[in-house]
């Protein structure tokens, strides 16, 4: 139980510490089964999301257009999040800029 409390705070912490404009600029892209999201974790400390164009033909193709930066709580709570959502196989929604970038946003709601 203890774990959910950790995993929630974290998601709220990583709310709070977003940049603002960078959520602005950015849209949203839901996908239906978080199971299916292909993933690299690279040595440059980022979290490549390799097939987003899946789920929406709109956003840009393989492979390192999207990414999660685990260099800071809010990424590494947003990585957290997408792999508990993988985990139950339930749908996630990403923000982040459709030209490619970072990945400002992740959540169930």
């Amino acid at each position: 139980m203890k774990s959910y409390r950790y995993l929630a705070a974290a998601a709220l912490l990583s709310l709070c510490l977003l940049p603002k404009a960078s959520l602005a600029q950015s849209v949203q892209i839901r996908i239906a089964d978080a199971s299916l999201i292909k993933y690299a974790v690279s040595a440059d400390g980022n979290v490549y999301l390799r097939n987003i164009s899946d789920f929406d033909n709109t956003w840009l193709g393989c492979c390192q257009y999207y990414w999660i930066p685990l260099n800071t709580d809010s990424g590494k709570a947003m990585y957290s999040a997408m792999l508990s959502a993988a985990m139950t196989h339930t749908p996630i929604f990403l923000y982040g800029p459709k030209t490619g970038g970072a990945i400002v946003q992740v959540g169930q709601f």
